[in-house]
């Protein structure tokens, strides 16, 4: 098991906070995995928040942490609370499988679940 590929999380992630630490304010940019490439690192976020660090630094973890906020409390004000909890399953997912940006399904789907989320219901019936 600690041979096996989910070991290497931690490596990933301990190569990703030096990236994070060389650039800590806005980070990498999104399109440069060619240059943080090498043949001896590992890199791969598997982590949405960690990608979001090391790509947008600390404005980007700001802006994506209001977001999200934003995000629950429109859920929480509309009642939207099966949306709110398939966001947040995804959200929990995301902190082991997923980047933020290079992976499309995560941000169809996340996209998709926020805007549910933050959808006033109508009161009147539906004929």
């Amino acid at each position: 098991l600690f041979d096996g590929y989910s070991a290497h999380r931690l490596d990933i992630w301990q190569n990703a906070w030096l990236l994070f630490v060389e650039k800590p304010f806005f980070g990498h940019g999104l399109d440069v995995r060619a240059e943080l490439l090498t043949l001896n690192v590992i890199y791969h976020e598997h982590n949405i928040f960690v990608s979001v660090g090391v790509t947008m630094g600390i404005m980007g973890l700001f802006a994506y942490s209001g977001m999200l906020i934003s995000v629950v409390s429109l859920a929480l004000k509309f009642k939207n609370h099966f949306e709110l909890v398939m966001l947040l399953m995804m959200l929990i997912v995301g902190l082991f499988a997923y980047d933020f940006y290079r992976n499309q399904l995560f941000l169809g789907h996340f996209f998709i679940l926020a805007a549910s989320a933050v959808q006033q219901k109508s009161s009147k019936p539906v004929i």
